[in-house]
């Protein structure tokens, strides 16, 4: 009975530790720390103009990913899912934004960031505008592709004066005040945000003679009038 009970301990005892190594050999799936993913885009920061990048994929064969983008600017090409070692072309979009901006490629948890160059602010204004000879107040608008976009008015001719709008950001007005003339046409220049606008003054040409009428013999004869007006004014 003694050693029935010992054969029978022992070949339970390889029972159990054979079926614990049946078990560990038979696990499918990967772990989670043996698909670990890395990935790096090149390049990570663009040009205003955007331009054509690649996201390297590095993982065990058997790993599985997908990737997708958070911004609409950053666009995926090819297949964005996989698995193992894998590239995945993407673009970036023009930015016309006078801005920074940041994006990012997903992938699993994480994310691969993605920068992009503010774009050059541009700015238009009217090359030329017309004054009445009596002066007046005139308004000229000033259009900025953003808001960060900074610029300054000043008067480049004594007779113009700015009255509002000396500086801003982004799109806005500058008033301007003409004096009064009553001398021939005559121009002037304004820079507003590093541009040049040249205004234009009509005439304000009096003109007067005298004598208004005179009287001559029946034997004719020679007279005189005198016209007055300012220097540089046509008669």
């Amino acid at each position: 009975m003694r050693t029935l009970t010992r054969s029978v301990g022992v070949i339970l005892t390889c029972g159990v530790w054979f079926g614990c190594t049946s078990s560990t050999q038979n696990v499918t799936g990967p772990s989670t720390s043996k698909c670990q993913i890395g990935a790096a885009a090149e390049p990570a920061r663009f040009g205003a103009d955007g331009g054509d990048g690649t996201l390297s994929i590095t993982t065990n064969r058997e790993c599985s990913w997908s990737a997708s983008s958070t911004d609409s600017w950053v666009q995926l090409g090819g297949q964005p899912s996989g698995q193992g070692n894998a590239k995945v072309t993407f673009r970036v979009a023009t930015n016309a934004d006078p801005s920074q901006r940041r994006g990012a490629i997903a992938i699993g948890e994480q994310q691969v960031p993605i920068s992009q160059d503010a774009a050059p602010c541009a700015i238009t204004v009217p090359s030329r505008d017309t004054v009445s000879s009596d002066g007046e107040r005139r308004s000229l608008n000033v259009t900025a592709n953003g808001t960060a976009c900074s610029w300054t008015a000043r008067s480049e001719t004594e007779w113009l004066t700015i009255v509002q709008g000396s500086q801003g950001s982004g799109s806005g007005q500058v008033v301007y005040e003409a004096h009064p003339t009553k001398g021939p046409t005559r121009s002037g220049e304004l820079t507003i945000a590093g541009q040049r606008v040249t205004v234009t003054q009509g005439a304000g040409c009096s003109l007067s003679i005298a004598p208004s009428s005179q009287t001559v013999s029946a034997d004719g004869g020679s007279g005189a009038i005198s016209l007055t007006t300012d220097a540089g004014c046509p008669w």
